[in-house]
């Protein structure tokens, strides 16, 4: 049976850039299943160098939370959204509390490139890593990339999901 993770993780690099994930994350099992994960971000409040959130944990460098109407608000139409820099500049990670067992699984979110206010936009692409027990897939994205829609179909051993910004 394929498990589906649904989540929408609205991503997003700070001011110096990074990447942003964005518009839903969604992990579900295989094909007719229903979602076993999602999230929007949206009922969280915002804050810099958060540490937990929701069901995230912040597991390397340093993450921002973006609500809507905020300083650093680069993707005001996607609600409030993870930057993976963080407002140290340290590249960051989170990943789920949520085990997952193991299995085939879908898994959808919305991914955006570095992008900063004031022209402080890094120039070269950035890498976000995204694994789920022994599967991973490396996303490369242009500087001021806007959100796309990521969607993998893939079988795991298990674990917990997470995103790293490189």
């Amino acid at each position: 049976m394929e498990k589906a993770i649904s989540r929408r993780c609205d991503w997003i690099k700070s001011l110096v850039g990074a990447v942003a994930l964005a518009a839903g994350v969604t992990v579900g099992q295989h094909a007719n299943a229903s979602a076993v994960f999602q999230d929007d971000f949206n009922s969280y409040s915002g804050g810099l160098s958060v540490t937990n959130f929701g069901g995230w944990t912040v597991n390397q460098g340093s993450v921002d939370l973006i609500p809507v109407g905020a300083q650093y608000n680069f993707y005001p139409a996607s609600g409030t959204y993870v930057d993976l820099n963080g407002s140290t500049g340290q590249y960051g990670g989170i990943s789920t509390v949520q085990s997952f067992a193991p299995g085939n699984y879908t898994l959808t979110f919305n991914l955006g490139g570095s992008v900063g206010g004031d022209g402080n936009v890094d120039p070269s692409p950035k890498t976000t890593i995204v694994s789920l027990g022994n599967w991973n897939m490396a996303i490369l994205l242009a500087p001021n990339a806007g959100f796309t829609n990521q969607s993998f179909v893939f079988k795991t051993t298990g674990g917990t999901l997470n995103f790293v910004s490189q």
